[in-house]
């Protein structure tokens, strides 16, 4: 869709692939979990933390 930006987000290292391919359609990958190295531009601190910020999002 034009004027979007992919969101991606993972918990698992196994969600690398995702950051990147979210990174080269011009968004961002948002790391679950504790932090490590990651090619997520992002991170929450876990699930709840996702659960608020997308909240937060809906209420705007």
């Amino acid at each position: 869709m034009v004027g979007t930006k992919p969101l991606f987000f993972g918990d698992d290292v196994t969600d690398e692939d995702g950051f990147v391919a979210a990174a080269a359609l011009g968004g961002s990958g948002v790391l679950i979990g504790a932090a490590r190295p990651t090619a997520a531009s992002y991170r929450l601190g876990d699930v709840a933390a996702l659960r608020g910020w997308i909240a937060a999002i809906l209420e705007r």
